[in-house]
């Protein structure tokens, strides 16, 4: 469906660019007449976006949401980071955003000092930091209506397609 959209758009602009001048009409008398195509007023194309354009645009739109709500924080380590990461056992890469603290304390905690406000052994502990992290954002959503709006457009497009299970 994108190859038949980028067609019909190709051969629109193929032909609005070889002549900005209306065809000339043919000369009753003559018979002389310019053989170009005729003018088309309107094409309309409809098609689907690819799998990876849609995933394109769920990307773009987490980054610009991640940018204002890092910007609007004053807490470093609840900012959030995205990695390109492998789990173990896999060799498909995946990227993975969280706030900066539970990066560092996994950090941390494998090269053995595990001396972070977080460790990540402690489920109390780390819910404490997801709660604190569901307030700032909360918080900062409220004051700022561009957050609003785009945790409004992630959870639409993650509803849209199905994500939200896979995603939240």
């Amino acid at each position: 469906m994108a190859t038949l959209l980028a067609t019909a758009l190709t051969s629109l602009l193929l032909a609005t660019q070889a002549s900005d001048e209306p065809p000339e009409p043919c000369d009753k008398n003559t018979g002389d007449c310019e053989q170009t195509a005729s003018v088309t007023d309107e094409i309309t194309v409809f098609g689907e976006k690819s799998r990876q354009q849609i995933r394109q645009d769920f990307r773009i739109l987490t980054d610009r949401m991640y940018t204002v709500f890092n910007n609007l924080n004053d807490q470093d380590d609840y900012d959030i980071v995205c990695r390109k990461e492998r789990r173990v056992g896999s060799q498909i890469v995946r990227r993975i955003c969280k706030a900066r603290l539970f990066f560092k304390a996994r950090s941390e905690l494998a090269e053995g000092e595990a001396t972070s406000t977080l460790r990540p052994s402690s489920v109390t502990n780390a819910e404490r930091h997801e709660e604190r992290l569901r307030e700032i954002t909360k918080r900062l959503a409220s004051e700022n209506p561009e957050l609003m709006q785009l945790l409004r457009d992630r959870k639409a497009m993650l509803e849209e397609h199905g994500w939200l299970e896979q995603s939240d």
